[in-house]
C-alpha cells in the first residue's frame, strides 16, 4: 500500500522532472515572409537570417528562370543560367533546411509540453491520494481519540456522562428537610426555601445541559473541536461537583444545627450571586450555544470558560468541609436512599484536578 512519503518523493521528482524540461523549451521558430511587419523579435535566432534572405533570392530566381529560358536568347541563357540555377537550387535548399529545423523545434516543444501537462496531472492524482491517505489518517486519529474521550467520560459505558450524581440528591434532603427549614424562616422571618429551589433546578438543567453536550460528541469532525469540547465538559463536570458539594453541605449543616458551616457556604453563594437568576441563565447560555452548533467550539474558547473559571477559583476552596461534615452529609442521604456519597462527588473533584495538573505539565 502506497504511503504519503512516498507519494510526495514522486511529486519532488516529478517536479524535478518539469524543471529540467522547461528548461529545455526553446522559443518557437517563427519564420519571417516577404510582406510581414518584420521586427527585431524575427531575428533573435540564426533562422531568419538565413531564412528570410534565401528566401528572397529563391522568389528572384525562381521568377527569373522562366523568363531566361524563355524569353532570351540562346546566349543569353548561357550567361544567366550558370548563375541562376545553382541560386535557385541553393537558396531553396536552405529555406528547406531551415524551416525543417523550425519545424523540428516546434514538435520539441510540443512534446515537452505534452510531458509536462503529463507530469503534471499525475501530481494532481498523487496529491489526491495524499489527501485522501491524509484524511483517512486524520479521521483515524480522530476516531481514535473520540474513543478514548467518550470513555473517559462514559466509564460504563451506559451513553451518560459521569457525573457524581444523575439523581437530584440535593432536592430530595431538601424536601426531607422542609418542615425544619418552614419552620426556621418562620422564625428568623427568611426565605431559604426559593433560593433553594431556584439551586435545585439550576443543578438539575446543568446535568441536562451537560449530557446534550455530551451526546453531540460523535458529530464532531475536528481534532481540535473534540479537544475542546473535551475541556469544556470536564471543566463544567468540575464546576458542578464542587457546586453539588457545597449545595448538600449547605442543606446538612443547616438541618444538624451547624451554622457556621451553613453561612460560610451560602455567603459564598451569594457572594457568587448564585441566587440570582441571571447568574444562573449566564452559566447556562453557553451551553445552549454549543447545542445549536458544537462547531462554536472551534477556536480559543477561553472567552467561553472565563465565568466558569471566576466561579471555580472561588468555590474550590473546600477548608471548610470537615470529615466530620462528611460523615453527617452521609447520613443523612443514607436516609433518602441516595446513592451519592460525599467521598464520590470528592474522588471526581481530584480526577479533575489532576487531569488540570497533567494538562498544564504536558
Amino acid at each position: 500500500m502506497e504511503n504519503i512519503k512516498d507519494l510526495q518523493k514522486n511529486i519532488e521528482s516529478n517536479n524535478s522532472r518539469i524543471k529540467f524540461l522547461q528548461a529545455s523549451v526553446r522559443k518557437n521558430i517563427q519564420l519571417a515572409a516577404p510582406g510581414q511587419d518584420l521586427g527585431f523579435s524575427h531575428f533573435t535566432t540564426w533562422h531568419n537570417w538565413v531564412y528570410f534572405p534565401s528566401l528572397l533570392v529563391a522568389l528572384m530566381a525562381g521568377i527569373c528562370l522562366p523568363i531566361v529560358y524563355f524569353a532570351m536568347s540562346e546566349n543569353e541563357k548561357e550567361e544567366f543560367l550558370p548563375y541562376l540555377l545553382p541560386a535557385f537550387i541553393i537558396s531553396f535548399l536552405l529555406c528547406l533546411l531551415v524551416r525543417r529545423s523550425a519545424n523540428s523545434i516546434a514538435k520539441k516543444n510540443k512534446e515537452i509540453s505534452s510531458e509536462i501537462r503529463f507530469l503534471q496531472k499525475e501530481n494532481n492524482e498523487i496529491d489526491k491520494k495524499i489527501n485522501s491517505l491524509e484524511n483517512d489518517d486524520y479521521n483515524s486519529k480522530l476516531k481514535i481519540r473520540l474513543s478514548e474521550v467518550v470513555k473517559d467520560l462514559d466509564a460504563d459505558g451506559n451513553q451518560t456522562l459521569d457525573l457524581a450524581e444523575s439523581e437530584d440528591s440535593f432536592m430530595g434532603l431538601l424536601k426531607s428537610q422542609q418542615n425544619k427549614i418552614l419552620k426556621y424562616e418562620k422564625a428568623e422571618g427568611k426565605d431559604f426555601t426559593n433560593k433553594f429551589v431556584k439551586l435545585s433546578n439550576f443543578l438539575k438543567l446543568k446535568r441536562t445541559h451537560m449530557q446534550n453536550l455530551f451526546s453531540q460528541l460523535k458529530q464532531i469532525k475536528s481534532l481540535e473541536v473534540l479537544d475542546n469540547a473535551e475541556n469544556l465538559l470536564k471543566s463544567d463536570m468540575y464546576m458542578y461537583n464542587l457546586l453539588l458539594l457545597d449545595s448538600l453541605h449547605m442543606i446538612s449543616s443547616f438541618v444538624d444545627d451547624d451554622r457556621i458551616s451553613f453561612n460560610i457556604i451560602y455567603e459564598k453563594f451569594d457572594s457568587l450571586n448564585v441566587w440570582n437568576t441571571n447568574f444562573q441563565n449566564q452559566m447556562l447560555g453557553k451551553l445552549d450555544l454549543l447545542n445549536d452548533n458544537i462547531e462554536r467550539l472551534r477556536g480559543d474558547i477561553s472567552e467561553m470558560n472565563h465565568n466558569s473559571n471566576m466561579i471555580i477559583d472561588q468555590l474550590q476552596d473546600l477548608s471548610h468541609i470537615s470529615e466530620n461534615n462528611n460523615k453527617i452529609l452521609d447520613e443523612q442521604l443514607k436516609k433518602i436512599n441516595s446513592s451519592v456519597q460525599s467521598n464520590t462527588i470528592l474522588n471526581s473533584i481530584n480526577t479533575y484536578q489532576n487531569y488540570r495538573t497533567n494538562t498544564k505539565l504536558g
